[in-house]
């Protein structure tokens, strides 16, 4: 049965940090960044397959305070064993949130 849910990573800075891992087939729907510091930040979001680190964005510049949905409408069907992990430019600066619909068929 599909549910949705949410994960959520606070403080992100300059090491990747690996959000989610799919342990069924899950449907991204959703991705909020926040910047949570005084200065432009630059944030990447990679999938990686279980072998290759792709981008979903790279280097996505959030101004100070502000947050942004990078997906837009946009979604990114994992299978068993992709993960999603983020990276920021600057230590402990940006918290993510994403919205998933996990157990589809």
């Amino acid at each position: 049965m599909s549910s949705f849910t949410n994960v959520s990573e606070a403080d992100i800075g300059t090491t990747p940090v690996t959000l989610y891992t799919a342990s069924q087939k899950t449907v991204l729907i959703g991705c909020n960044m926040s910047n949570t510091i005084n200065q432009i930040t630059p944030v990447s979001l990679i999938l990686n397959d279980g072998v290759n680190d792709i981008y979903v964005k790279k280097n996505f510049r959030i101004e100070a305070g502000f947050s942004d949905e990078v997906l837009k409408g946009n979604k990114i069907v994992l299978k068993v064993g992709d993960s999603i992990k983020a990276v920021a430019g600057i230590a402990s600066s940006v918290d993510i949130v994403l919205s998933l619909l996990t157990g589809v068929n």
